[in-house]
């Protein structure tokens, strides 16, 4: 039997089509960001995350960086554990 993929970046790969992966790699990419945020914001839930879960928070992260959503006047709690 095969090892289960445990990592974000491993989930996100297997779920996701690879035009929307193929930018993890590049350097302040919307999607490299958004891995990263998942990767340096996992807790204990983490594990826990259904497949469905982890492809809408990757999705919202990625929107969120790809439209300088630090810039947005309303960006409260889109990166966050509530979303």
């Amino acid at each position: 039997s095969s090892t289960p993929t445990t990592t974000v970046r491993g989930r996100l790969e297997m779920l996701l089509p690879f035009y929307s992966t193929e930018n993890f790699d590049i350097e302040r990419s919307a999607q490299s960001n958004a891995l990263l945020w998942l990767e340096m914001n996992q807790t204990s839930n983490t594990p826990d995350w259904t497949d469905e879960m982890l492809s809408e928070k990757f999705a919202a992260a990625t929107l969120y960086y790809s439209t300088n959503g630090d810039k947005w006047r309303d960006n409260e709690n889109w990166l966050s554990d509530n979303n």
